[in-house]
């Protein structure tokens, strides 16, 4: 065997050992129920950011509004959910496409962690038990799309998945609008349901930060949870004062 033909050989094993790193570090991403966090940098051409998402598969895309297809990228499902279906639907990012002009829409330029999405507006039975009769569940927002994510990776794991927080965000499909309906600083604990029609109710929370006159360090308390109502006809929502004698969890 010549010295060129070994070195060759050589620098293949490591490009090859190199390929079966990085694919079982996307596939321990994937069951560890998160996205990788990869980030796109200044100047990246549009090319290097589709490069980044995942390619959608269009079998498991929805009409909405009989206006719109909506697809996911990355769709993991499982039993649960808040949306009429029953079912969350975890992904990397959402594509809609508007049935009567043919615009694609990608509703996040990079892939985050999509806990959930599901349609803002429908009525459901939910039982808490197998004595008590089931529940009503509403929610009242006329052609809106709910969707509960993680952008930032706020436990610097370098993974997003259901450890990090969740923001919340609906989508107005006419208005081709993203909206992230909280204050910043603030998170999306719940949804509360059987509000007013238009109207989004949800818990958040916000972090709390003391000063420590020993060390002159900066020491977090426990986040305080408040009430936050988004009305969808002005764009403004209203805060409660915070509650601090609720249980975070």
């Amino acid at each position: 065997m010549t010295e060129k033909l070994r070195i060759g050989l050589v620098i293949l094993g490591f490009l090859l050992l190199a390929i079966f790193a990085f694919s079982f570090s996307r596939s321990l991403a994937m069951f560890r129920g998160g996205v990788e966090v990869v980030l796109p940098e200044p100047g990246d051409s549009p090319e290097k950011l589709q490069d980044i998402l995942n390619v959608p598969d269009l079998s498991l895309g929805k009409i909405y509004w009989k206006t719109h297809f909506l697809y996911p990228v990355g769709l993991l499902t499982e039993a649960g959910g808040l949306g009429p279906e029953g079912v969350i639907s975890h992904a990397r990012n959402l594509i809609l496409v508007n049935l009567k002009t043919g615009s694609t829409k990608q509703l996040f330029s990079r892939d985050i962690y999509i806990w959930d999405y599901f349609v803002g507006e429908f009525i459901k039975e939910v039982a808490s038990n197998q004595f008590d009769a089931p529940k009503e569940e509403t929610l009242n927002l006329y052609k809106k799309l709910v969707i509960i994510a993680s952008l930032d990776d706020s436990n610097k794991d370098g993974v997003l998945n259901q450890k990090d927080r969740r923001r919340i965000y609906l989508y107005d499909p006419d208005k081709e609008d993203l909206i992230d309906i909280l204050p910043l600083g603030n998170f999306y604990k719940s949804i509360v349901f059987n509000a007013g029609k238009g109207q989004l109710v949800v818990v958040a929370e916000e972090d709390q930060i003391e000063e420590e006159t020993t060390t002159n360090s900066r020491k977090k308390k426990d986040p305080l949870l408040f009430v936050y109502s988004f009305d969808t006809a002005t764009g403004k929502g209203v805060r409660s004062l915070p509650v601090g004698g609720w249980n975070k969890n």
